[in-house]
């Protein structure tokens, strides 16, 4: 996830710190005075256009502690089909690099479900797997013993029983129920388990063993499936401290933003104190456009977070496009590059990058691969090597976070585009449109995007004083 960090100035200052002596404040301190003063400004100037900006859209969304308009309604990443759920996805090949939410220690992963067939599949699963277990270890067991019977060699006999012991172990622990009490309605709530007896008793490692819980929780038409990690020892305290968490989630409908304190997850809300870290990084996309997705990245940076290069850096990766590393291929040609240029998101500065990229035919190489294709009639090999010319594009927005900040967390928005060529057969229909066709949509998101007003205010706003933190129109937006 993108998460910021040092600037190069504040790099800079901190070499001028190690390479000069002196009286007075040094480089770096007058840096962080600087910075200290550009975040103070920008948490007064979001808090404000919290409470005091009109609405100006009936169809807004939010996620994690912003909202923002949108252009109708959007798909949030929910294939039933993804192999991991914690990585969501649109489809099998539309997804962004990275993207996920966590809310303090939780993971959470939300999935298409109208038909309630992936809810009830987890039921059906947790006893097959017991099942198979059972007879896995019977097997073996059987196999084990067959051989005990047979062998003349003490240290093979000694092997075999111990075998024998692992797997009598495991299928006493596999007739565990491993079901816990959610204390929610229309929920699942499983756990699974390392076992410290699994290594030797000076094994340093039978201290540090974790057991996963996982609750799946149906509200129609979406599964919201959240997943706690916790020490193994500690069964009775880690459900205590799941349960905890769900009774703070309910359902969301869409373009619903919630007034009260918590953060805001694809269909759904999670209450809180306005002091949970966490980070979320989505991509949305409409369905007239299926091949452009619309990429929400924010969190609190602590100690916790992941390093990474920060605003800057991203957006230099996005404009540096054909410039460094691989070639552009032969029948791509850039037509735009935008910036690297500063930005306002949200009141507060950014930096903004980009490239738009036109497509002309097919490579070399996918002209083979059509030429060799036996399944393309003469008709649809003409149509595919015939194909229009289209544009690809990425753009960037992004700022950089306050260390601990819930009110001025990092945050960055990014459109970009997959073509047929990109993904699997039959995912997309056609490739993405121009450019001009797309970017309102992506000014849209970045010129609306701003922090919730909340009731009570975070913390940080709160201690603005009078002035903060009050409104004096509706806070909800809600579809009627």
């Amino acid at each position: 996830m993108i998460n910021s960090r040092l600037n190069c100035v504040t790099i800079l200052g901190v070499i001028a710190t190690v390479l000069m002596v002196g009286c007075g404040p040094s480089r770096a301190e007058r840096q962080a005075q600087k910075d200290e003063r550009i975040w103070s400004e920008d948490l007064a100037s979001v808090s404000k256009a919290a409470y005091t900006t009109p609405v100006s859209s009936s169809e807004r969304e939010c996620l994690g502690r912003h909202a923002f308009n949108v252009a109708g309604r959007v798909e949030w990443p929910s294939d039933p089909g993804n192999s991991y759920m914690f990585s969501p996805r649109q489809s099998a090949s539309i997804y962004d690099v990275h993207d996920g939410i966590e809310v303090g220690s939780t993971r959470v992963a939300v999935v298409s479900d109208p038909k309630r067939e992936e809810f009830n599949w987890q039921f059906k699963k947790l006893d097959l797997d017991r099942k198979n277990s059972i007879n896995w270890n019977t097997k073996d067991i059987a196999t084990w013993t067959d051989w005990l019977a047979r062998t003349t060699s003490d240290e093979e006999r000694k092997s075999l029983e111990e075998r024998i012991h692992n797997d009598e172990l495991s299928m006493a622990r596999a007739r565990l129920d491993h079901r816990f009490e959610t204390g929610i309605p229309d929920s699942l709530g499983v756990w699974e388990s390392e076992y410290p007896d699994e290594l030797r008793a000076d094994d340093d490692r039978r201290n540090n063993r974790h057991q996963t819980l996982t609750a799946y929780v149906y509200r129609k038409p979406w599964l919201h499936i959240f997943e706690q990690t916790g020490p193994a020892g500690q069964p009775q305290a880690n459900e205590a401290r799941m349960r905890e968490f769900l009774q703070r989630f309910r359902a969301r409908a869409e373009f619903e933003i919630p007034t009260q304190q918590g953060l805001c997850i694809p269909y759904g809300f999670i209450a809180d104190d306005g002091k949970t870290p966490f980070r979320m990084k989505l991509g949305m996309r409409y369905r007239d456009v299926p091949g452009v997705i619309y990429v929400i990245d924010t969190g609190v940076l602590n100690d916790q977070t992941p390093p990474g290069g920060g605003a800057l850096w991203d957006a230099l990766g996005v404009s540096g496009v054909g410039l460094l590393g691989a070639a552009v291929p032969e029948n791509v040609k850039i037509v735009e590059r935008i910036g690297p240029k500063k930005v306002r998101i949200n009141g507060r500065g950014g930096i903004e990058s980009g490239v738009v990229a036109r497509v002309e035919g097919l490579s070399e190489s996918e002209k083979d691969d059509a030429n060799h294709r036996a399944d393309y009639t003469p008709a649809q090999l003409k149509k595919v090597l015939n194909r229009p010319p289209y544009e690809v594009y990425t753009v960037y927005a992004g700022t950089n976070a306050k260390p601990d900040s819930q009110a001025l967390p990092w945050l960055a928005v990014k459109m970009r585009t997959f073509a047929r060529n990109q993904v699997e057969e039959g995912e997309l229909a056609s490739d993405p449109p121009p450019f001009a066709q797309s970017q309102p949509r992506f000014e849209g998101l970045l010129n609306s995007i701003g922090l919730r007003a909340t009731t009570p205010a975070l913390p940080e706003v709160a201690a603005l004083g009078k002035g903060y933190g009050e409104t004096s129109q509706p806070l909800a937006s809600k579809p009627e």
